[in-house]
């Protein structure tokens, strides 16, 4: 393990300074966005209890709207009769303006979509939108530039802390897109290849072998693409979770620099990566673990941290990329790359010093670890020593290499205010100070951000939601057990892949499902290999059982449940639909 870390470090390091030496070095400089605001009015708002947030211990009405969609009768007779469109039909609906013009009012059709990525259903909470609504009027769509220009505010830097909470690393970098969030990690991979060559092309043994599953998503082969002509890594594809494959692939590499990709949750085909195997491989190999978990984070594990927390293996994983655009119900993408472990800290444990924090106000005596009573601790002392501590951690090189190499991040106009807003929101949460040191780094965030903020802190709007409510993801497991029982299908996730075979009868199926009330699309060549097309159901927290009887009550007059083949980790495993 101590290897597997020392090794990617040290070259990080030497990219980082070579960077420096070029002047090519980036830095992000969060701005604060001005408000209109007055003291009087910021006072009031405090006061109101509508600006904490509003969670819900069940389905409410407003989360049918995450599944619900409403579709022209000229758009749905076009679709039915497989018509192409390029999305210029006309649409006008009681009370639009064209309406009022006197213009004819068309008949819309109700779907329940079972085709989406909004698994939680987050789309539509109150929280959200009022986080969203509230940047917007407050702030407008905020600075219009890249993030190293002007585009970085406070409200993204605070985002990033949240997700590198959540998914346990020691910082993130939020990106326009997941798409984009890929293209930068792999560009920036490549790149250190060319750093530490020092101006000359990279010889092959100097080159990052990178390793990928044969059924990753499009925008990590894309990526990898683009480090190839860039001459910059050399590429090995592995069957389909095929650890085997993989294993022999990795001893058979002379290259020193490794790197293994894979989906988490592959968004295609719903089966998981071998996240177990994969950390094993990697204390064997000595390579850089990184995980897509687009489809996994929010979703899966207790806390939401996605697939490496369902299978305990967080500090396995390097570098993490994933989306705001699914189960968050917003839009982005972010890389979260790995923390340096306390006990690389030259400090004491924080837990030496003391064990709890006394809230204002109140008598401070504190147990030391050592028994007996500790000493006062001082909110000044306090943020002074926690940020030394972090400043003795690695200056989060990942970070800096990531903001500096990443085409596709550094020429991309920075997420609108309201978008990131509404992945972290505005919001008055109390912080109670009378907790343990558990995890220093997360705490150090924690103390830090309420001494700058007073007692208020900004936390990620979407992703406290689905921290808290975690009905919501006990609900979407149910949802996929209920699925299985009604079909008995062998699914293990919310993305269900019927396999059915011929482009005509995937297309004569979604039509079926069409006419019967259900949008779930047909995926079709170049998007999977031919005669592997296929049905892609996607579940959500806000579908009910009677949802899904109807959905498999249609399902069941159009394919037969017997015939139908799901992808699972051995199946499909040599073909893969966009070839390196």
């Amino acid at each position: 393990m101590e290897m597997i870390t020392s090794s990617w470090d040290l070259w990080v390091d030497e990219a980082i300074s070579r960077l420096e030496s070029l002047k090519l070095l980036r830095s992000l400089r969060p701005i604060s966005l001005s408000t209109t605001t007055t003291q009087e009015e910021i006072m009031e708002e405090e006061a109101e209890e509508s600006r904490l947030f509003d969670t819900f211990d069940e389905l409410r009405s407003w989360d049918r709207s995450s599944v619900e969609v409403l579709i022209a009768e000229p758009t749905f007779q076009n679709w039915v009769h497989n018509l192409p469109s390029s999305g210029d039909d006309v649409m006008h609906r009681a009370g639009d303006l064209d309406v009022k013009l006197g213009a004819r009012c068309q008949r819309f059709r109700k779907l329940l979509l079972f085709s989406g990525n909004d698994y939680l259903g987050l789309s539509s909470h109150p929280t959200v939108r009022k986080a969203a609504a509230e940047a917007a009027l407050e702030h407008g769509m905020g600075p219009r530039g890249s993030a190293l220009i002007c585009g970085y505010t406070s409200h993204h830097r605070l985002l990033e802390s949240c997700l590198a909470d959540l998914k346990k690393k020691e910082d993130c970098l939020l990106c326009p897109t997941g798409f984009a969030a890929n293209m930068a990690l792999m560009v920036t991979l490549g790149s250190v290849s060319s750093l530490l060559a020092s101006g000359r092309k990279p010889l092959k043994d100097e080159k990052v072998a990178i390793f990928s599953d044969a059924l990753n998503h499009a925008s990590i082969i894309d990526g990898i693409r683009l480090a190839e002509r860039q001459k910059e890594v050399e590429i090995f594809v592995y069957r389909h979770c095929d650890m085997v494959h993989l294993n022999a692939l990795l001893s058979s590499c002379t290259m020193r620099k490794k790197v293994v990709v894979s989906d988490g949750l592959f968004s295609m085909d719903g089966d998981f990566a071998p996240i177990v195997k994969l950390a094993e491989l990697r204390k064997k190999h000595g390579f850089l673990l990184v995980i897509d978990d687009a489809h996994g984070t929010l979703v899966c594990g207790k806390n939401g941290g996605g697939v490496a927390e369902e299978y305990n293996c967080e500090n396995d994983v390097d570098l993490c990329i994933g989306t705001l655009s699914k189960a968050a119900g917003c839009h982005g993408g972010f890389i979260a790359c790995r923390k340096i472990k306390v006990k690389d800290l030259g400090t004491p444990n924080l837990e030496y010093w003391f064990t709890r924090v006394p809230k204002t106000g109140t008598k401070n005596p504190v147990r030391g670890t050592q028994g007996g009573v500790g000493f006062p601790v001082t909110m000044e002392y306090l943020i002074r020593y926690l940020v030394s501590c972090e400043c003795q951690m690695n200056s989060k090189k990942w970070k800096q290499l990531l903001q500096s190499r990443g085409r596709s991040f550094i020429f991309s106009t920075a997420l609108p205010v309201p978008i990131a807003a509404a992945a972290h929101g505005i919001a008055d949460i109390q912080v109670d100070l009378n907790f343990s040191f558990e995890v220093p780094t997360k705490e150090i965030r924690i103390i830090v951000n309420y001494a700058l903020e007073g007692v208020n802190i900004n936390l990620a709007a979407a992703v406290v939601v689905a921290k808290k409510e975690k009905w919501r993801r006990r609900a979407i497991w149910r949802r996929v057990q209920d699925f299985r029982a009604l079909t008995q299908i062998h699914i293990t996730s919310p993305i269900i892949s019927l396999v059915v075979g011929s482009e005509e009868r995937a297309l004569r199926a979604s039509r079926h499902l069409l006419e019967s009330g259900f949008h779930v699309t047909a995926i079709r060549p170049p998007t999977v290999p031919a005669n592997s097309c296929r049905l892609r159901v996607t579940l959500s927290a806000a579908h009910t059982i009677d949802d899904l009887k109807k959905l498999t009550s249609a399902l069941s007059l159009c394919i037969n449940f017997s015939d139908i083949s799901v992808v699972t980790n051995s199946s499909n495993g040599n073909g893969y639909y966009a070839k390196l």
